[in-house]
């Protein structure tokens, strides 16, 4: 796949966060809509190296939960070994948000993003029984010419249960109050 302009250039132009290359659509990120509470497993099918990181933000009263930890809006680094899995839970406020993810990598410990080629083609799956979705991302860094096997993943989601959802808000909710006692205590 060659190109004259980068993709960074190319969506800063045309003022966009999808071009067309080749066949392919290619996306600066992903967005989807998420109205209910909602299980996000990432699984790494293929990376090139050791430099890649995916990127899961949402807006400010949104709490994903990554593993055990919560993280209240702003964004979620998912530093991406091969093979492993990763499952987020996104516990949505009421009418909903946008989740966005994007690929990312580390250049001598700066993190990197939307410069060069970097860019996502995504293909949607067969969805699996109880699943919501299921797309496969290829992402290419934005190192060099556009590779989009430098990270391939494949994003499942389903319905998270409510009652997992109620107890992963309540202790979200209790480990923000011991912070704040803390930081009360300190000052």
């Amino acid at each position: 796949m060659s190109t004259s302009a980068s993709f960074a250039e190319r969506f800063r132009s045309q003022r966009t966060d999808r071009i067309r290359v080749d066949e392919h659509e290619v996306l600066s990120l992903v967005e989807f809509r998420v109205s209910n509470p909602l299980i996000v497993e990432l699984a790494v099918e293929e990376r090139r190296d050791d430099h890649q990181v995916f990127v899961i933000s949402c807006s400010d009263d949104d709490v994903i939960g990554l593993d055990t930890a919560s993280v209240l809006g702003g964004e979620a680094r998912i530093d991406i070994d091969c093979a492993d899995v990763v499952e987020l839970h996104v516990l949505p406020p009421v009418g909903g948000t946008t989740l966005r993810l994007w690929n990312a990598w580390d250049l001598v410990g700066v993190e990197q993003a939307w410069t060069g080629n970097s860019g996502i083609i995504a293909e949607e799956l067969e969805t699996p029984e109880n699943a919501r979705a299921r797309m496969r991302f290829w992402c290419s860094d934005g190192l060099g010419d556009p590779s989009f096997d430098d990270l391939v993943m494949v994003m499942t989601t389903a319905e998270l249960d409510s009652s997992v959802a109620t107890e992963r808000r309540e202790a979200h909710v209790l480990a923000l109050a011991s912070t704040a006692l803390g930081s009360d205590e300190e000052e």
